[in-house]
């Protein structure tokens, strides 16, 4: 190789190229042999351990520990091991920590079904379910309006036809789990909704109106898991049933208004696209949200499927201002009904455990030990 270099470079580029490759393998290979090392001591740790040799176990490791020379995989490996010594040199406080911070590494550690009794029992002793989940997704919802009053210009008004329409949403979610079972799950998603009407007037026009509104909406639910999903040797998936309330903070109403008049042989249109109708609609939509979705895990985390119903509280409409656009009612004949909004959401998403292993600590009361998470 430096043959070549003296070859195709000029001598001083030459020598460059030859002094800086020295150092960097002068440097490099320290820290490669070290990482080597940890590793072979760890294979020899475990040999002796198998062997009954435990003197000199916990001094090989304890510095590839510190030293960040093991991988992941590696590092629980070793403090697998420390665990086992320590319990089995009775010293029960390292064997707590020892398994805490293998925790740490892999919250969702197997031990083999051939472990000692004493290592079964102490990883039982630990709470093993996450302490926050985060996630995100999004999907599709469908509208549907209740109507509970019609209002027209009509003095004979024929009833609106409404027809929901689809649109979309997307956020972030975050669940707090309680139990093996039950979470608490709230999510936060910038949402469109959408939704078509039709109205005859006056027995020679139509009015045909398609309204889209942009909304923050917060959700705050109780989570039940019918599968122990924090059973890690149950791989695959869950089914769980939520309920709970919603609210939507609203942001804008546009509306696409198109008016038909067709008297005699002579037709005429008027239509406006991207009509602000902010001051028709309240502020503030609630919902009582009930809903069912499926968890498949992928990794440490979990793939979403849900579906959510959301029947509505209040009015979708402020009837304060149903005549406060006067160019509106002139202009189409349109004054709004009260109505409510009801939806269904469709979502997917990927979810992700954040875990802070803990023991379990035993409280003395009186005669009996109960068992309390830290």
């Amino acid at each position: 190789m430096y043959l070549k270099i003296f070859l195709t470079k000029k001598p001083v580029q030459a020598y460059r190229l030859v002094i800086w490759s020295s150092l960097f393998w002068l440097l490099a290979l320290p820290a490669f042999s070290q990482t080597l090392d940890c590793a072979l001591a760890l294979n020899q740790a475990e040999q002796a351990f198998d062997d009954g040799l435990f003197d000199n176990i916990e001094p090989a490791l304890l510095p590839c520990l510190r030293g960040g020379k093991l991988n992941r995989e590696e590092k629980v490996r070793a403090y697998r091991l420390l665990c086992l010594l320590y319990l089995y040199q009775d010293y029960p406080q390292k064997a707590e920590e020892a398994m805490q911070k293998l925790l740490t590494l892999a919250p969702e550690y197997q031990y083999r079904s051939d472990e000692p009794n004493e290592f079964k029992m102490l990883h039982r002793r630990f709470r093993i379910i996450p302490h926050l989940i985060v996630g995100g997704g999004g999907g599709l919802n469908y509208s549907r309006l209740l109507v509970q009053e019609y209002y027209s210009t009509d003095i004979q008004p024929s009833e609106t036809k409404y027809a929901g329409r689809w649109a979309y949403q997307g956020g972030i979610y975050l669940a707090k789990p309680l139990s093996f079972h039950w979470a608490m799950h709230a999510q936060l998603f910038f949402t469109s909704r959408s939704y078509a009407s039709s109205q005859a007037l006056f027995g020679y026009s139509r009015l045909e109106v398609i309204e889209r509104q942009n909304s923050l909406q917060a959700q705050l639910s109780v989570q039940y898991n019918l599968n122990n999903k924090y059973n890690f040797s149950l791989r695959g998936h869950n089914f769980y049933l939520q309920g709970g309330v919603a609210m939507a903070r609203h942001l804008s109403s546009t509306a696409d208004f198109l008016r038909t008049d067709a008297v005699g042989n002579i037709n005429r249109s008027v239509e406006d696209k991207n009509y602000a109708i902010d001051k028709l609609r309240t502020p503030l939509l609630l919902w009582i949200q009930a809903g069912m979705g499926f968890e498949y895990k992928l990794g440490i985390g979990h793939l979403l499927l849900a579906v959510n119903a959301y029947y509505p509280v209040n009015l979708a409409n402020n009837p304060q201002n149903r005549f406060s656009d006067t160019a509106l009612i002139a202009r189409y004949g349109y004054i709004d009904n009260n109505f409510s909004w009801a939806q269904v959401q469709i979502n997917f998403g990927y979810m992700y455990p954040l875990y802070r292993p803990k023991i379990k600590r035993k409280k003395h009361s009186g005669n009996n030990i109960k068992v309390v998470h830290n």
